[in-house]
């Protein structure tokens, strides 16, 4: 019988947990949070199976609960099977509060589900400052057939409304640079809007690959700093 379809009664309060891991599948772990109470919990680690569509209300909640995992700082690696992030208390810490993993070889569908989790923990997220985006693959992997929707990227991007710096990594530079872009009628400010300061390294690129995004924030009286 599976956990989500049993009937738990025993609630059970861990005064001393301060960590809590989990890897399987979606529904098992949503059936487990509510049966328990983690006071002092300071660092979550779960880990999905990929599937199509994922309901996070009780992770939701536990995470609301959990008053000691401090959320400033993020980072997502992209690899050849799985899209893996760490959330820390603040930029420069090397001890993740909360780390998210999906099994997954296709990057469009490791940007998708990521894009649903944290797009739930739109309001978890709001502290988040600094934001670091990294492909970590062969370099086969990597191909016109593999690469994210325009959609998708701003999706994963949008819950992360507080972010002042944004750090892409050098591998998909020309690639990310399409989710910026405008599109008719939008603007500017949609995506992103307390971004102060873009990272990227200028050598990998062409000088102009942000310029169409830069201009539109400068036009909109938000300049983004280049580093």
């Amino acid at each position: 019988m599976l956990l989500s379809r049993m009937q738990i009664i025993t609630h059970i309060t861990l005064p001393n947990l301060c960590w809590f891991g989990f890897r399987g599948a979606n529904a098992y772990l949503e059936a487990l949070l509510p049966q328990m109470t983690t006071p002092l919990l300071e660092r979550l680690k779960t880990y999905f199976w990929f599937q199509l569509t994922y309901s996070i209300p009780h992770l939701l909640q536990f995470m609301g609960a959990a008053e000691n995992i401090g959320l400033g700082s993020a980072k997502f690696v992209f690899y050849g099977d799985r899209v893996a992030v760490d959330v820390f208390p603040h930029r420069g810490a090397t001890i993740y509060n909360f780390h998210f993993g999906v099994s997954c070889g296709e990057l469009d569908w490791q940007v998708a589900a990521a894009a649903q989790i944290f797009g739930a923990l739109r309001r978890e997220l709001s502290a988040v400052e600094y934001l670091f985006l990294e492909i970590k693959a062969r370099s086969t992997w990597w191909g016109t057939s593999n690469e994210a929707d325009r959609r998708n990227w701003r999706a994963l991007l949008e819950p992360f409304s507080n972010v002042k710096t944004l750090c892409v990594s050098n591998d998909f530079l020309t690639q990310f640079s399409r989710a910026l872009q405008v599109g008719d009628g939008g603007s500017p400010m949609e995506l992103l809007p307390e971004m102060k300061q873009l990272e990227y390294n200028a050598k990998s690129v062409a000088s102009d690959t942000f310029n169409s995004f830069i201009d539109a924030r400068k036009n909109a009286g938000h300049p983004i700093t280049l580093v």
